[in-house]
């Protein structure tokens, strides 16, 4: 399953960026906001991704 940008709410097929409470954010999305958190006011980071 593909993480949703919680502003623009669609599918994040590239990089995904999160804050430290894990709110999702596609890279244009996090471009406009100046990679602050709408939510919480948190730096976005690029989310590291889950190997198994």
């Amino acid at each position: 399953m593909e993480p949703t940008c919680v502003r623009c709410q669609e599918t994040i097929e590239t990089t995904v960026y999160q804050c430290s409470h894990a709110c999702t954010f596609c890279e244009p999305c996090t471009k406009t906001l100046d990679h602050i958190c709408q939510n919480c006011g948190e730096l976005l980071e690029p989310a590291t991704p889950v190997t198994t």
